[in-house]
């Protein structure tokens, strides 16, 4: 109970060696932790709105400020069906309607939420849990603070799931100028892949409801409807918390990152890696694999941003490219070549490595991939490029924080 990996009874069989697939492909897929589940699913359709659920609505998510159903244009602030109010709405009238609506919140995270609308939702028949909730329900006394979920989920009707960087909050919608304009990167799964969000979703919600409930029931209930194997895209989901040693998704990313023979495209908002990650992109780097490094511009925290331009410098010395994107670059994906694309939730630092319950999925196709990299390119556009010289002008109180800070990189 509690644990963030697929036991039985929700474990799901593993599905054959992708035919199709490339033989580097394959040689990624046998050496990639077993934990995760391997299904094809069709998609993704990214910015489609969850139009219209009618059984259930799932959902976990660190912030709720600004709540919207995951899936919009997150560039459109025009959309009035963006607000948060009116998001809180639609999700009430769904709970109203007969909709069952599930919500996992992460206390922490939600600091800010306004607790008003967790009321309504439980009042309109929805169902709320809070993740680690703190001591004596108050905010700010909360022993298991460093745990988070950083999860961020969403399944409606066992047939749909969305997964990526986007968090439920105003400014992922651009609405803060401070750190506009806001860059994100998420996915919309369909067919069987759906089946392992749902999986690590049911998990965590017996772990906060504290209670045991057979899959029989769940599938009586049609958690988990049937699909056909129409889609062309291998997909892999892996989760990873402070609750398994093994670390699967920052291992996936690794041997990944080891099989790389001509580019390797990092977008991450903290680079804060341990000497794993940061050996293996030298590596790369050293054996004449091109690795791009794309960071945020506009720092949301400070201390934590001057620790990656120290990380950041060594890849420049080591022969990388690393760019600074306009406003703030939230999106984490990993590209490998044309042979595999890792997005999800887990930032390349100890924090997300170690500490978070963290879910990322890795999808192998190529024209997807290619897709996506005429994506990297407009991002490109819109960089700034670093080299030492950069470093060098960098003013005297950012050198100092990027050497003060960089020896707290664990803490981060």
């Amino acid at each position: 109970q509690g644990r963030t990996h697929l036991p039985e009874p929700f474990a799901q069989p593993d599905v054959p060696g992708a035919r199709r697939g490339q033989r580097r492909a394959q040689h990624i897929l046998r050496a990639l932790p077993a934990r995760g589940i391997l299904q094809r699913r069709r998609g993704p359709k990214a910015g489609v709105p969850v139009q219209q659920p009618t059984r259930h609505i799932r959902m976990q998510t660190r912030h709720t400020p600004g709540f919207r159903i995951l899936g919009y244009p997150c560039s459109d602030r025009n959309d009035k069906t963006l607000r948060g109010r009116r998001g809180r709405y639609r999700v009430c009238e769904k709970a109203r309607s007969g909709v069952k609506v599930k919500l996992i919140y992460d206390s922490v995270g939600c600091l800010g939420a306004p607790r008003r609308f967790f009321r309504k939702l439980r009042k309109a028949g929805g169902e709320v849990k809070e993740f680690f909730p703190p001591l004596f329900y108050i905010r700010l006394i909360n022993l298991k603070m460093n745990y988070r979920n950083h999860r961020k989920i969403a399944v409606i009707d066992g047939k749909i799931g969305y997964v990526g960087g986007v968090n439920i909050r105003k400014d992922h919608l651009g609405y803060k100028k401070k750190l506009s304009p806001w860059r994100d990167t998420h996915i919309r799964l369909e067919g069987q892949a759906v089946y392992a969000l749902q999986n690590t979703f049911l998990n965590f919600w017996q772990f906060c409801n504290k209670k045991n409930i057979e899959t029989k029931e769940y599938i009586r209930q049609g958690y988990f409807p049937k699909f056909k194997n129409k889609g062309n895209v291998i997909t892999q989901i892996l989760t990873s918390g402070p609750d398994d040693t093994r670390g699967n998704i920052k291992d996936s990313m690794v041997k990944m990152i080891n099989t790389a023979k001509s580019k390797i495209i990092l977008q991450t908002p903290y680079f804060v890696p341990d000497d794993m990650f940061m050996s293996a992109l030298k590596q790369a780097i050293n054996s004449g694999v091109r690795v791009v490094v794309m960071l945020p511009k506009k720092p949301d925290k400070k201390f934590v941003y001057l620790a990656s331009l120290s990380f950041a410098k060594e890849i420049v010395e080591a022969g990388g490219e690393v760019y600074l994107r306009d406003g703030f670059l939230h999106s984490k994906v990993l590209i490998i070549d044309d042979i595999a694309m890792c997005i999800g939730t887990c930032n390349a630092d100890y924090r997300s490595f170690y500490l978070n319950f963290e879910i990322s999925a890795i999808l192998y196709n190529k024209e997807l991939i290619k897709q996506h990299f005429k994506v990297i390119e407009l991002d490109l556009e819109k960089c700034r490029p670093v080299d030492l010289v950069y470093y060098r002008n960098r003013p005297l109180f950012s050198k100092f924080g990027q050497v003060v800070f960089r020896l707290f990189a664990p803490l981060l």
